[in-house]
């Protein structure tokens, strides 16, 4: 409630437009029916009380397998199902498209360049051509929701589409715009090895704000920027022109949802204890995706 006072003092009535990858509610088929299910994400975590509070349109890529069937003629549907609050509209890729723009230039290039993980990124001509094209499409998507907007708000979600900011913003010079990047940003030696460095940052730059989680990674992206593109930096202000424009960079952490459930379940643990002959005064318990960037094999070591 009081989110949704901020946002009505301080931006009237103006709409609020987030682009991610991710979804936040996909439509499955469960044996005959259809259901949902909120992804486990991050980022749907920590976006989607802000669309409940403010309202607005989001839009993603549609992927479950019954997510066609639910939306209107418009590719669109008002979310969250028991009780809506906003629209989510769907934008649909082909397999080979999200082969190249997710899987490929997404997950096996950026992934490992930004976490400046031991495995090498892998930069494929094809997966880069794959990525420009589906950036486009969300662009284009987005342009024709806001043709008739005056200043929208578009918040921007992570590395899957670095290149939209720009896209948005040469468009509709009046579109606010944030990116959220939602990943460590490495230092410039790091983020050189990239064959499409510049494009990335141009694109980029297209927004007003550029977010990152701490601020060693605002410093990373200022130093990579200053190295790699012409630019202005105010190291006071912690903005860069390029172009005319200005972006500022700033450190938002994104806090941890904690839920307050007082009912807890009535439940032992000791069989489970005694059947791994476990005797500790604390247990950790840690749910992960299987991912080589989480620690996992770090973890059972300890």
């Amino acid at each position: 409630e009081r989110l949704k006072e901020f946002f009505k003092a301080y931006f009237k009535d103006r709409k609020i437009f987030v682009v991610s990858n991710r979804e936040p509610y996909i439509h499955k088929k469960i044996k005959n029916e259809v259901g949902w299910v909120v992804p486990p994400s991050g980022m749907v975590t920590a976006l989607e009380p802000i669309m409940e509070a403010c309202g607005g349109m989001w839009l993603a890529h549609g992927s479950g397998d019954a997510d066609k069937q639910t939306v209107d003629a418009q590719d669109k549907i008002e979310v969250p199902p028991d009780e809506p609050k906003y629209i989510l509209k769907r934008i649909w890729l082909t397999e080979k498209e999200l082969k190249g723009y997710y899987i490929g230039f997404s997950n096996e290039a950026l992934w490992p360049l930004c976490h400046m993980a031991h495995t090498r990124p892998i930069f494929r001509k094809q997966d880069w051509v794959a990525y420009r094209k589906i950036n486009g499409k969300f662009a284009q998507s987005l342009l024709e929701e806001i043709k008739d907007v005056q200043r929208p708000i578009i918040l921007v979600q992570d590395y899957h589409l670095a290149l939209l900011p720009q896209m948005i913003k040469k468009a509709r010079p009046d579109a606010e715009i944030g990116l959220f990047w939602h990943i460590p940003w490495p230092n410039t030696e790091m983020f050189s090895i990239c064959p499409w460095r510049k494009e990335i940052l141009e694109g980029m730059l297209g927004a007003d704000i550029i977010g990152f989680h701490t601020q060693q990674f605002c410093n990373n992206f200022l130093e990579t920027v200053g190295k790699e593109i012409e630019s202005l930096t105010d190291l006071e202000k912690f903005g860069v022109t390029h172009d005319s424009h200005t972006s500022y960079i700033k450190p938002f952490p994104v806090s941890v949802a904690f839920t307050s459930n007082s009912n807890k379940a009535e439940f032992s643990d000791a069989p489970i204890l005694e059947k791994f002959k476990i005797k500790t005064k604390f247990l950790g318990i840690g749910v992960d995706r299987l991912d080589y960037t989480k620690g996992i094999l770090e973890r059972f070591k300890g």
